[in-house]
């Protein structure tokens, strides 16, 4: 497309989502859960994954939600 409008240093990206259809198990969960615990899976990683599986909603923002945690933790939020 870019040689069809006289466009010679144009660059782009293409991303190909290809989780169609991903399911998650209860043995899945409990596998993820349990490596989440030993510490073998960072909690971006687990939290990742959970969204990826459709566990978590597609807006799901790990980090967000890791500070509103230690909000709670710390006693500055309570509901």
């Amino acid at each position: 497309m870019s040689l069809y409008i006289n466009v010679h240093d144009l660059s782009s990206k293409v991303a190909v989502h290809t989780d169609y259809g991903i399911t998650m198990s209860v043995e899945e969960l409990q596998a993820l859960s349990a490596a989440r615990q030993l510490g073998d899976l960072s909690y971006e990683d687990f939290m990742h994954e959970l969204k990826r599986r459709g566990v978590l909603r597609a807006g799901f923002d790990a980090v967000a939600n890791w500070e509103r945690a230690e909000a709670e933790a710390d006693g500055t939020v309570s509901i």
